[in-house]
């Protein structure tokens, strides 16, 4: 009888080996991956001050900032490159798509009844359409 974890490596290996990476790309990987590292220190910038009442280092919190915007351009960057457009048309069709998102989520201004009560399908018609201009 196999055991948990010769059950778990079992499973882990059959769902890997049926995972492709070729729509992953080296630098969207590095940009991804960047921007959860980044997120994580800034998560633990915010974790001090809320919990051990450690004052915000701005300056710290501005450096990380930094950091995730030069991830961030990292993907935008890699996303221009594959679809043959600049950096800014990239960013701005981001840009777009969000601000269509947003607008069905808030249609007047932010709400905390809004953000608890989503309309999933149409936010994501929103986010369809604005992607196709």
């Amino acid at each position: 009888m196999e055991n948990f974890i010769e059950k778990a490596v079992k499973n882990m290996l059959r769902t890997e080996q049926s995972t492709t990476y070729k729509n992953i790309g080296p630098r969207m990987l590095h940009a991804i991956m960047g921007i959860a590292d980044e997120s994580g220190e800034l998560t633990n910038i915010m974790l001090q001050a809320t919990y051990y009442n450690k004052p915000v280092d701005i300056p710290h919190y501005k450096d990380e900032l930094g950091d995730l915007l030069w991830y961030f351009c990292l993907a935008i960057e890699d996303i221009a490159r594959t679809e043959n457009k600049t950096p800014e048309e990239v960013a701005n069709e981001i840009l777009s798509i969000n601000q269509a998102k947003l607008k069905v989520r808030y249609p007047d201004k932010y709400s905390n009844e809004n953000a608890l009560h989503r309309d999933l399908k149409t936010e994501q018609d929103a986010v369809d359409s604005a992607a196709k201009t």
